[in-house]
């Protein structure tokens, strides 16, 4: 005689759909960017609520990133949705405050520069001010600075060699003319009457 048997699911299909922990986990070195906090930047993420549709589409493509991250010296920001997500990055700049630094003068940009006599007393004042957005462009700026600087030296250096080729161009060129007064008339015989091709006839 058989038994019958019930077969019973450990699987409760009314159970709700629990959220990934790690969306709302923050990655290892992100902070989250909260838009009243002075690390604040408007650095944007693919949304993972946007979902295409036949007439459309769900939710906007992009957000603001819940996280962020700035490079050691503040000229680059990281964001990203969470711990096992995307990570984005993008510059960091000052928003536009003048249309031109006229206040500024050169004695003064000069102190900003990377090796200048108050770097130190620059660096701590930016650190106390406590703005990543004017520390990443102040590091922008000595980087560049530095590279302008080279490159001037390399131009007056390949200057210095232009000048020196072309006064041995324009000697040589000198010279040039002048072996062809002496070669003349004595080289245009060698050539036959009513001929620029050269063909050899003894005199």
């Amino acid at each position: 005689m058989e038994v019958a048997t019930t077969v019973t699911s450990a699987i409760d299909y009314k159970r709700e759909v629990e959220n990934d922990e790690e969306d709302d986990e923050v990655p290892v070195g992100f902070i989250p960017n909260d838009p009243l906090g002075h690390m604040f930047y408007p650095i944007y993420v693919k949304n993972p609520a946007y979902r295409p549709t036949r007439s459309g589409h769900e939710g906007r493509r992009l957000r603001l990133a819940p996280y962020i991250k700035y490079s050691p010296d503040y000229t680059m920001v990281f964001g990203t949705n969470g711990k096992g997500h995307e990570i984005r990055s993008t510059p960091v700049y000052v928003g536009r405050r003048a249309r031109s630094p006229a206040h500024m003068t050169p004695a003064m940009w000069k102190e900003l520069e990377e090796g200048a006599p108050h770097e130190f007393a620059v660096n701590k004042a930016l650190m106390v001010e406590g703005d990543p957005h004017l520390h990443g462009e102040i590091n922008r700026f000595r980087g560049k600075w530095a590279l302008v600087d080279t490159l001037e030296h390399l131009r007056q250096g390949a200057q210095k060699q232009v000048t020196k080729i072309t006064k041995e161009l324009l000697n040589t060129e000198q010279d040039l003319a002048k072996c062809k007064v002496r070669c003349y008339p004595d080289t245009f015989l060698l050539f036959p009457r009513h001929s620029t091709t050269f063909h050899y006839v003894p005199l």
